[in-house]
């Protein structure tokens, strides 16, 4: 989601500006979605109408700019650069391989089982 800390997509600092800006007319909710915009239209895997969008002020979710890949992205291109790799191996390695993932996947059955 969003990191610890200072981290800018925190929501709080849209929450405050949004306050400060009710309470003093002081814009800083403004400021805050601009930065969180600039910051966003620095994403390389955007492409380059999105990024003008972005500058020019549209929300990330308008232009349908993802700036965080889902759990299930990041899975599936973890199975692909393994299947890359079981590609190139040996035929022992292979063999290895396979053990060891049968292994693993039968020990967090039982993990699971016993936390139940």
């Amino acid at each position: 989601m969003y990191e610890e800390g200072l981290a800018l997509e925190n929501p709080a600092y849209l929450a405050a500006g949004n306050i400060i800006s009710a309470a003093t007319n002081i814009p800083l909710d403004r400021v805050v979605k601009k930065i969180t915009n600039i910051k966003n239209s620095l994403n390389e895997e955007l492409e380059a109408w999105q990024r003008i969008s972005l500058l020019g002020g549209w929300a990330d979710w308008e232009v349908d700019a993802k700036t965080e890949k889902t759990k299930a992205e990041i899975k599936a291109e973890e199975e692909q650069k393994e299947l890359e790799l079981f590609k190139k191996m040996s035929p022992e390695e292979k063999s290895e391989y396979l053990l060891e993932k049968k292994r693993k996947a039968r020990l967090e059955r039982e993990k699971n089982k016993n936390k139940k």
